[in-house]
């Protein structure tokens, strides 16, 4: 049992890794429309959660929100927006960067635990779970960029000299989740629930095997 329990353990910590690893090249890979950042590291969240539960989505969301913080330093792939942030509150910006990937890690886990314990029909705890990662990760982040930022004249400032609308909070989130939520909601419930859902059923049937 012992032997079986350390077994385990390790292979928590090896899928962790690789999942560790895939987020790392995801933040070297940005997706950029202008000056708006777009990443596809909510699928290795969302994949370890409905593989490993929700406190390997939280892990993972926080590893997420650290490869986020290390852009604004000009790490990985530097992000401009993040530079600027940066400069005007490195708190804020690391609050920015690590609660709402570590809160979208947690909950997208615990929507698809969820489901997939209800439901007969369980491609929808996948497409779910990868849905809610891409939503809650646009929403939380620009929700908190709006409320810590919006105010400050100097962001309005640049936001305004890199073409987006502040005139209405409205029409900066509308800006944002357009060009960004959106295109990571389709390709995170479409390629991540394909992902997911392959990777969770293997080793289910690994599990089943071994035992």
């Amino acid at each position: 049992m012992l032997e079986k329990k350390k077994k385990s353990n390790v292979f928590y910590l090896v899928e962790l890794a690789l999942l560790f690893a895939i987020i790392i090249v995801l933040t070297m890979l940005p997706i950029k429309i202008g000056t708006i950042e777009m990443s596809l590291c909510m699928i290795p969240v969302v994949l370890g959660g409905v593989v490993m539960g929700p406190a390997a989505g939280a892990i993972l969301g926080g590893f997420f929100g650290l490869c986020s913080f290390s852009q604004c330093f000009g790490l990985l792939a530097p992000s401009a927006f993040g530079a600027f942030i940066l400069g005007i509150s490195p708190v804020l910006t690391a609050i920015i960067c690590f609660v709402p990937r570590i809160i979208m890690g947690y909950l997208s886990a615990l929507i698809f635990k969820t489901l997939y314990s209800k439901g007969k029909v369980r491609i929808i705890s996948y497409i779910a779970a990868n849905l809610s990662g891409a939503v809650l990760n646009t929403v939380l982040f620009t929700g908190a960029v709006v409320l810590f930022f919006f105010g400050n004249e100097k962001f309005v400032a640049q936001m305004q000299t890199w073409g987006l609308n502040t005139n209405s909070v409205w029409v900066f989130v509308a800006a944002f989740v357009a060009l960004n939520g959106i295109i990571e909601a389709i390709v995170c419930s479409t390629l991540g629930t394909a992902v997911s859902k392959g990777v969770h059923t293997a080793l289910l049937k690994m599990h089943k095997i071994n035992n």
